[in-house]
């Protein structure tokens, strides 16, 4: 005669974990509940679904386990914007999930052990929003603003700044008196500045931003036709070279770049100016004419090829 025996497994219970917060690296923790087995092993979970690999729990009694919670890597953590951009580990509640390997049968016990990140600080980021106008002739001064990262920001660095303007590599403050540079139209205009910093873990960030370049008087340019015709002796037309109305800040020398023996500018300084020649042989020469503001010291050139007549 046979005979059938029922076994019946009691369904495990979780009622505590201790402690309720750990480092990220995780530790030892208990769980108290009801109807534990002999063999028991502990996950961590997350919104319901597991995280860990399973590790084996030591069972005290019935209603008392120890296990070593593991290490929980960074992508598991709830992430949080900073000011200013970027984002950073925050404290994460993780579930506490015992199973009995001899049943299949597990209590869980949702966001009962809270997980601290050891990284906390926000993505490092540039703060500034906007670079304010730099006014040619007049000192400019303004200070990057950083978050994130690991201070102090040990080296800061701006690609692109309009002539006569630098930052400072430790502070991260840009100052000085803009200048025309000695290419260009001069006149208003945007160029983009891409500007750099470096924490002192060496991370790095970068962030473009435009900056207007304001030039009240401008633009200031030498204006000249090329060729230009010159007798041996005497002066060529008048106004061969002039600035446009109102350009420059102060006052305006002119100057021959390795002018030709002989090729004389009419006027050291002032808004217009033309050629001069004194026993100069006839031919053509390519000359170079720059015009200097002495208030700021913005320069600019204009070459052109200078055709002198025979006598």
């Amino acid at each position: 005669m046979s005979r059938s025996v029922t076994y019946r497994s009691e369904q495990p219970t979780i009622t505590s974990v201790s402690p309720s917060s750990l480092g990220q690296t995780g530790g030892l923790v208990t769980v108290l509940g009801s109807n534990f087995g002999s063999s028991m092993t502990a996950v961590l979970t997350k919104d319901g679904g597991v995280i860990t690999a399973p590790v084996i729990a030591t069972v005290n009694n019935a209603g008392s386990l120890t296990f070593t919670a593991p290490f929980v890597a960074d992508g598991d953590f709830n992430r949080q914007t900073c000011l200013g951009g970027g984002a950073q580990n925050i404290p994460t509640a993780f579930g506490v999930r015992v199973t009995n390997t001899q049943t299949g049968c597990s209590a869980d016990l949702p966001g009962s052990l809270i997980y601290n990140p050891t990284n906390t600080a926000c993505t490092l980021a540039i703060t500034t929003a906007a670079l304010s106008t730099a006014v040619a002739c007049s000192p400019y001064s303004q200070t990057i603003t950083v978050s994130g990262g690991t201070p102090p920001y040990s080296v800061f660095a701006a690609a692109g700044l309009p002539a006569g303007l630098s930052i400072n590599p430790s502070t991260g403050f840009i100052g000085g008196t803009p200048v025309l540079a000695s290419s260009g139209a001069g006149g208003s205009f945007t160029v983009n500045v891409t500007l750099s910093v470096q924490d002192v873990t060496s991370a790095t960030t970068t962030k473009t931003l435009p900056i207007l370049f304001s030039d009240p008087t401008g633009p200031f340019t030498v204006n000249g036709s090329s060729p230009q015709s010159v007798p041996a002796s005497g002066s060529g037309p008048a106004s061969a070279f002039s600035l446009p109305l109102g350009a420059g800040t102060g006052t305006i020398s002119w100057s021959i770049d390795s002018p030709p023996a002989g090729l004389l500018l009419a006027s050291a300084t002032g808004a217009t100016n033309s050629f001069v020649s004194s026993g100069l042989a006839p031919g053509t020469y390519s000359v170079t004419v720059r015009a200097t503001d002495s208030l700021c010291a913005p320069v600019h050139t204009n070459t052109v090829t200078v055709t002198v007549n025979s006598p």
